[in-house]
């Protein structure tokens, strides 16, 4: 098995939050496709949850001490 080696808390909470804008970005294109009936709401659900997924995979992946819910 392959060891990854630790990224520095610092480095790690930049990804993170780059991660996070990314999320952003990509979740008001799915708002505005939805709203403007250019893609149908079930799947923009369904859009909305993969890229919650997958940012929480990387804030996992990244071995952040931060808080996975409130």
């Amino acid at each position: 098995m392959r060891h990854e080696p630790q990224l520095p808390i610092e480095a790690g909470r930049l990804v993170f939050r780059a991660n996070l804008r990314e999320f952003g970005r990509r979740a008001g294109v799915l708002a505005g496709l939805a709203d403007g009936d250019k893609m149908p709401l079930d799947q923009a659900f369904e859009d909305l949850a993969d890229l919650w997924f997958q940012l929480e995979r990387s804030r996992v992946g990244l071995d952040l001490d931060l808080p996975s819910e409130r």
